[in-house]
């Protein structure tokens, strides 16, 4: 479960259903943040800015979750160059 006992599969149908709907994408990406799926909430929190280009909290959360998806990756990047060296 997710944003308020949601589920994100639920969610997520309702974006489809809704593209437009900017609550909707801004309840997804709350519930992939909380799964730890910070690809995801990326792509969700996107959507959201996209409709809601005045939103700053959520510009600034966006901002966050890229750093948080770059440091994922550079973690991988590290584990991969120290299995390399072996």
């Amino acid at each position: 479960k997710g944003s308020g006992g949601t589920s994100i599969s639920s969610l997520e149908r309702k974006t489809q259903a809704h593209p437009f709907d900017a609550q909707a994408w801004r309840d997804l990406a709350t519930a992939y943040e909380t799964k730890h799926r910070t690809t995801d909430a990326v792509r969700a929190l996107s959507q959201y800015t996209a409709l809601r280009t005045k939103d700053s909290d959520a510009l600034a959360e966006l901002a966050n979750a890229y750093t948080q998806e770059a440091s994922g990756y550079l973690q991988d990047y590290q584990a991969a160059q120290s299995q390399g060296s072996r």
